[in-house]
């Protein structure tokens, strides 16, 4: 696996989601925007979460590997912000995970084509970070995503 493409499998949504709200994407300091499909039972969600420094985002990844709570959310993270870069990423996952890998693709696609703002802001502060940086991206399943939420409210 090249840094310039990673994405690992992630078990827990909890940790990384308060880490990642407190340090590096403060919600007034960033676009709101994403996309939900919904299909049959199940219904797929994807956004960009903000840029991460690449080492915080391993590491960060590695610890919600060992907790063994599995999720039905994973966080991708791309050195560049291209559609093909989000797109191979859950084509790799989607089977992994037990997903309809058409249904995730099309839900990247749709997140593509209708946040044209939100994806050059995001491709703005990449290149502004610098090369040791990756954007984060955030697609899961929308039961497991709310189930994740619901835990942090404590509900």
């Amino acid at each position: 696996m090249s840094l310039g493409h990673v994405y690992l499998f992630l078990r827990n949504v909890k940790c990384f989601w308060l880490l990642w709200t407190m340090a590096y994407a403060p919600l007034r300091d960033r676009p709101l925007s994403k996309i939900i499909l919904r299909e049959d039972n199940m219904s797929y969600t994807f956004e960009i979460l903000g840029v991460s420094p690449t080492l915080t985002f391993f590491n960060q990844q590695q610890e919600l590997l060992q907790q063994q709570q599995p999720s039905g959310v994973e966080y991708l993270g791309n050195r560049k912000c291209t559609l093909d870069s989000f797109v191979a990423s859950v084509e790799i996952i989607s089977p992994y995970r037990g997903w309809d890998v058409d249904r995730v693709v099309n839900t990247v696609i749709s997140f593509w084509m209708n946040n044209s703002d939100s994806i050059q802001y995001w491709k703005d502060r990449l290149q502004d970070a610098g090369s040791e940086n990756l954007l984060v991206a955030r697609v899961g399943d929308i039961k497991s995503l709310q189930a994740a939420f619901e835990s942090l409210l404590g509900e």
